[in-house]
């Protein structure tokens, strides 16, 4: 299953991005079951963060460089991954952190739903490039990481290397972690300047601690600010000690944010004029209504005085711009008090 849909630009659904980073520890086994528990899962998608060459990517001066080899897996290896994420009908979002990265997203191109550049890997304009030119070349997703720059590096970077990509495949990834990230620091307002100023989807990636309880409420409140995609660190075991598990949740907790959300989505409704039909239905039952005053002959004619405003369990015909429109006309049979006023009580003329 490939969901590229999921992330384009006039999209509303809830997705979430279950981001497996460098947790499996060069596993995998673990990535095979992280895959397993998010099967069948429609708007949760998997994302790989794909390294084969740690020099096109790390100095060797870099405290983690000789320990990185055994969090890292083979060309082959990520390529099983990423067939077994297929055919468990799990979409596949690919990080990549180096160019031959990029050869392992062209090799799988049928099998990713889209193409992500990590912040760190913004600066490097080859990397970035070759990612553009094959997402272009495709119509995949592009996802870039815009944590960490300046708004006049951003400004760079969207006038001298997005300007000819489709703004509806592209996406702005922000957030950023601080192992884990203070909620003081996490600055939403900064993901409406972007989407206002270049005119393009913006996404969350929430990095606030596992337990902190107001994890969900967060995500839940910038879905309601119009942000319908959110990435979130992905262990098999919440809370237990391993590369990146600080800020992540389970598949279970995932899958239970994701149910949330699929409920505040179905409140959200459609951007359209017309009422839905429990709104109709709430009009008739608790509207004030036009009702005659009192009883009236026929042949009367209606002033001011002679209308009241009170609920009925009868709809009226008029809306609330007609109503007006009452005085002065003339009833053609007689009428009761409190009986609602109908166009047909009046003469044509």
């Amino acid at each position: 299953m490939n969901n590229k849909e999921m992330l384009i630009r006039n999209s509303k659904e809830p997705l979430i991005i279950a981001e497996t980073a460098f947790s499996h520890e060069g596993s995998v086994d673990y990535l095979k079951e992280m895959i397993t528990n998010l099967r069948n899962q429609k708007n949760i998608a998997i994302k790989f963060q794909v390294l084969i060459n740690k020099d096109d990517f790390l100095t060797d001066s870099n405290a983690i460089y000789s320990e990185i080899d055994k969090w890292m897996l083979s060309e082959e290896q990520w390529s099983e991954t990423i067939e077994f994420a297929y055919t468990n009908s799990v979409n596949v979002i690919l990080a990549v952190l180096d160019r031959t990265a990029i050869e392992i997203a062209k090799k799988n191109k049928d099998k990713i739903s889209a193409v992500e550049i990590h912040p760190s890997c913004i600066p490097d304009n080859r990397l970035l490039s070759e990612a553009i030119q094959f997402c272009n070349l495709e119509d995949i997703p592009l996802i870039i990481g815009v944590s960490g720059f300046e708004i006049k590096e951003m400004d760079y970077l969207m006038e001298n290397y997005m300007n000819n990509f489709d703004k509806d495949r592209l996406i702005l990834m922000y957030g950023f972690q601080n192992y884990p990230t203070r909620l003081s620091a996490v600055n939403l307002k900064r993901m409406r300047i972007y989407e206002k100023k270049y005119g393009v989807k913006v996404a969350y990636a929430d990095h606030t601690e596992f337990d902190n309880e107001i994890k969900d409420h967060l995500v839940s409140m910038i879905y309601g600010m119009g942000v319908n995609i959110f990435e979130l660190h992905y262990v098999l075991e919440f809370g237990i000690d391993r590369i990146d598990y600080i800020t992540a949740y389970d598949a279970s907790r995932i899958i239970s944010l994701h149910d949330k959300l699929e409920l505040l989505f179905t409140a959200l409704g459609k951007e359209e004029e017309g009422m839905s039909d429990s709104e109709i239905e709430y009009s008739v039952k608790f509207r004030k209504i036009p009702v005659y005053y009192r009883d009236y002959c026929e042949g009367h004619t209606l002033k001011a005085n002679d209308i009241s405003f009170k609920r009925s369990t009868i709809k009226s015909d008029y809306t609330i711009y007609e109503s007006d429109k009452l005085i002065g006309k003339t009833i053609n049979k007689p009428v009761k008090k409190d009986q609602p006023i109908l166009k047909e009580e009046f003469r044509l003329i």
